[in-house]
């Protein structure tokens, strides 16, 4: 593992569904069309767990998914 796959703010596709509460089916969906902020670096995804809430919080708000 590499230093950035194993950065506290940066998280893996699984990790991060569970932070949102979703299945981690649904995290791969939308991290394929898009709909979740993420990195891809070498063909693996990882999110800013920072972004990742404040995309969170605009939800909340009624911004666009």
């Amino acid at each position: 593992m590499t230093a950035l796959q194993d950065s506290p703010h940066l998280l893996k596709p699984g990790e991060a569904a569970k932070l949102l509460g979703i299945q981690v089916s649904t995290c791969w969906s939308w991290l394929r069309s898009d709909q979740l902020p993420h990195l891809k670096i070498s063909g693996r995804y990882f999110l800013r767990r920072e972004t990742l809430l404040q995309w969170l919080a605009d939800q909340e708000r009624g911004g666009a998914v």
